[in-house]
């Protein structure tokens, strides 16, 4: 969040930017500590005064927000996400979160600087881009990737020079409902975990009448080992916005939210910048009109609460609103009562570029691609032990050990010896299982999912239980505290693996242990807690025997 100009103080800072509403916490604070660095006792006070919010429930909020800061932390620290994890032989000092430059694990930290490894030292390196894995080899044809050569650049001109926003323009010639069963013909469901259905989501909104209603595009990403809607923030954003301006057409929406992670500067700017390009060249009016359509849009960035938590939506919701970082309970569903009580559609960007895809080619192109029941593709983050790291396109359904034989990204003189797919939510799968395949929801019984797409190699240097520990405890510290069975439960998983690593256990405690992760899956009120057992479950089934 850049400013134009300086102020003398917090307050006239806040007078000029926002309204004097609690919705407007968030955005304050991530402005407030752009200019000083953190947030201090002085503006707390001033934020209570401007936005009639108490002091203690501004502190609260903040305490919540693992990317706001109540003092300055120049230390350098150390990524210990697991891709960095175990490449920096499990050996971290000062850990940090993941700063999601996983193809290049290891990564430290200081000062809103990166940096790498090179010649065994650390060197700063804020340059780091994304690789891209050829996947010619199993894809007949990419789908989000396409033309992904000649339009990485991020600039108006070569994405126009292709596609001419031909998909916007085809979808404002028709009616809303129209575009709805052409999306619901298509099979499409979401790419951001959970796998639903985006039509149905985009029905349940359509029942509900309303003067307003939104559409967030959920760019959060807080997951570690995901880099995936990163690279489409900063090198394809206008078929990212192409996706999000029919979507809010096809459910009558009068706003639209770009909800980006907070650490994600690059694609925050990258879709400010395209969104002002957009306006220069008519696509989007002054006055919020479409292509020059009837149909008129209020557009905003808002930069995010960070952490794993916030991805899950009724999470992002309440941040977006001046809340503490926790989920809602459901129902009611965020196309019912959303933000500000509002109809709300919540899709993931990766979900929204299928979207341009289906419009600019046909239903059938698309389902020609990837498997019966998840037509289409899947980006993976792929990172670990493996030779090559990036971001690859694969057709739903395609079986792992294909997308080693053809691919090429294991190293064959340093086998991987074992898969962690889908992030902390998700498990261990051994290489014997490497006859699974990747689609959407569960691919195996024992708790493994291929989520938002996380897919880190690890090869015999690492001990399984070091991985699940690791997993673990990110999921312990993401815990928001909400509800009993993930607050209390999380950091007791984390107490038992680490006996089961340092002491001998007997059957009772390996029974106990699966009990509590099977436990926390079932009574947690989210996304994080019901998954948070799955790392164990998986390694109990998999690697504790050997």
């Amino acid at each position: 969040m850049q400013l134009n100009k300086s102020y003398k103080n917090t307050k006239e800072l806040l007078v000029d930017n926002f309204e004097p509403q609690k919705s407007s916490l968030l955005q304050a604070l991530h402005m407030i500590q752009n200019i000083n660095g953190f947030i201090s006792q002085e503006d707390m006070i001033t934020l209570s005064r401007y936005l009639k919010v108490a002091k203690s429930e501004i502190f609260g909020s903040i305490t919540t927000y693992p990317e706001i800061q109540l003092s300055i932390d120049n230390d350098f620290k150390e990524c210990s996400g697991l891709s960095c994890f175990i490449n920096n032989k499990n050996e971290i000092t000062n850990p940090t979160d993941c700063k999601f430059k996983c193809f290049n694990a290891p990564i430290g930290f200081q000062s809103h600087s990166t940096y790498s490894i090179e010649k065994k030292e650390y060197k700063k390196n804020n340059e780091l881009i994304t690789p891209i894995i050829d996947s010619s080899e199993i894809l007949s044809r990419p789908v989000l990737l396409e033309n992904i050569n000649e339009i990485k650049d991020g600039t108006f001109d070569s994405y126009n020079k292709i596609y001419q926003f031909n998909a916007l323009k085809e979808a404002l010639n028709k009616s809303p409902e129209e575009i709805i069963r052409l999306v619901e013909e298509s099979g499409l469901k979401g790419r951001g975990g959970a796998y639903f259905p985006t039509a149905t989501k985009w029905k349940m909104a359509s029942t509900k009448t309303s003067i307003q209603k939104y559409l967030i595009v959920n760019c959060e990403e807080g997951e570690p080992g995901v880099f995936k809607d990163r690279l489409i923030m900063e090198h394809m954003p206008f078929k990212l916005i192409e996706g999000a301006l029919i979507a809010s057409y096809a459910n009558n929406c009068s706003n639209l939210v770009f909800y980006i992670n907070g650490e994600a500067e690059n694609g925050f700017n990258s879709l400010k910048n395209a969104l002002s390009q957009m306006e220069k060249n008519g696509i989007i009016g002054k006055n919020g009109k479409i292509n020059n359509s009837n149909f008129k849009l209020k557009i905003k960035l808002e930069s995010g609460a960070g952490g794993y938590v916030c991805g899950e939506e009724t999470t992002l919701l309440n941040t977006m609103e001046g809340q503490r970082r926790e989920p809602r309970l459901k129902p009611p569903f965020p196309t019912e009562k959303g933000v500000f009580s509002l109809p709300t559609i919540i899709n993931n960007a990766e979900t929204l570029c299928n979207i341009t895809f289906i419009l600019n080619n046909s239903i059938n192109e698309f389902k020609k691609i990837g498997d019966k029941d998840f037509p289409g593709t899947k980006l993976l983050s792929i990172s670990g032990h493996f030779k090559k790291s990036g971001i690859l396109e694969i057709p739903m359904g395609i079986k792992i050990s294909e997308l080693f034989n053809y691919t090429q990204i294991e190293d064959l003189e340093n086998k991987i010896e074992f898969l962690a797919i889908g992030g902390p939510s998700s498990g261990l799968l051994p290489k014997s299982e490497f006859h699974t395949k990747l689609k959407g929801g569960l691919i195996n019984e024992n708790g493994i999912m291929l989520g938002a797409g996380g897919f880190i190699g690890i090869n015999s240097t690492i001990d399984p239980i070091d991985v699940v520990i690791n997993l673990a405890k990110y999921n312990s510290s993401e815990s928001c505290g909400k509800c009993t069975p993930c607050r209390e439960g999380t950091p007791r998983m984390v107490k038992q693996l680490e006996q089961l690593k340092n002491i001998s256990v007997n059957n009772n405690s390996i029974n106990d242990l699966n009990l509590l992760a099977e436990t926390v899956n079932v009574a947690s009120l989210c996304g994080l807690g019901q998954a948070a057992g799955n790392p164990i479950i998986s390694y109990l089934k998999y690697f504790y025997n050997q």
